[in-house]
């Protein structure tokens, strides 16, 4: 265990800033929180092994969460820096990923997390979601691009779909003649080589898609801009999942913060969502 003494020699508890870094040290017992979610001041937070406070993306075991430049969890709609949303859970602060129903309308988030919009293909069939809003259309006729496409109640597209410009499911890439870059939250890239071939009068498109991935799990990948410059008042710290507890001492757990299973596949998983933030916003509790 760590503690932290001042120069008096008394014992510090708390948030306490080093070197730029944010500790927090256990009321009670001095005990520094390292490798574990803590929830302070009704707030998640994240410790690295060393005890220092996680910021930006992190990822566990295939999920990813974010936290903003002030240590805190962040749940529902986000938009980045370059205008692509993504969808935290509002329970556990997961990454939505695959299909999801929210406010009873359905979504599709790429493995990188990013809100698909336009043509989707998904085993074998076809989806349209919105490109302003990215809910997916069912049981309705539109017209897209000047062409009449029919849905049914599953969002299928029943029409001819020659010609169209369509991101796969399976890697997150669109059918195009130039590569695609998938980058954020984890650290990737995407190559693609496409041969044409012209049959008739039917042009057939072959896309091949290598994709390079190098998060570890466990680790901070993309970290977010900001600069820490004071601490709050020490705070009340409650127990995660998992955790012990003796007197004003926890002993925070390696849980996530909620045992709340986030959909990855086909199945919907219905969910509240609140209004709509930058990824990179931060909030005022917590390190400031």
């Amino acid at each position: 265990k760590w503690y932290y003494l001042k120069a008096d020699g008394t014992m510090s508890t708390g948030w306490v800033q080093l070197n730029d870094k944010w500790y927090y040290f256990q009321p009670g017992d001095g005990t520094l929180i390292m490798d574990s979610w803590a929830k302070i001041d009704d707030k998640w937070y994240r410790f690295e092994s060393n005890g220092v406070m996680q910021t930006g993306w992190y990822s566990n075991n295939g999920a990813y969460y974010y936290l903003n430049t002030k240590g805190v969890m962040q749940t529902g709609w986000k938009t980045d820096t370059s205008g692509n949303k993504y969808y935290l859970d509002s329970e556990n602060g997961k990454m939505a990923q695959g299909w999801k129903t929210i406010d009873n309308n359905k979504y599709y988030f790429a493995q990188n997390g990013k809100m698909v919009t336009g043509w989707l293909e998904y085993n074998g069939s076809y989806y349209y979601l919105d490109k302003e809003n990215g809910k997916m259309v069912k049981n309705k006729t539109v017209t897209i691009d000047n062409t009449e496409y029919s849905f049914n109640s599953d969002g299928a597209c029943t029409s001819n779909v020659n010609g169209i410009s369509v991101t796969h499911a399976t890697t997150g890439t669109t059918q195009t003649t130039s590569s695609d870059t998938i980058s954020s939250p984890e650290s990737s890239s995407s190559t693609s080589t496409t041969n044409t071939s012209v049959n008739g009068s039917t042009t057939v498109t072959t896309t091949t898609t290598t994709v390079t991935t190098n998060t570890s799990s466990g680790t901070t990948t993309t970290p977010a801009s900001g600069t820490v410059t004071s601490g709050p008042t020490s705070g009340t710290v409650t127990i995660s999942p998992g955790s012990t507890s003796s007197g004003n001492s926890i002993t925070a757990s390696s849980a996530a913060p909620a045992n709340v299973s986030t959909n990855t596949g086909s199945t919907q998983t219905s969910v509240s969502v609140s209004g709509s933030s930058s990824l990179n916003e931060g909030l005022t509790v917590g390190p400031k």
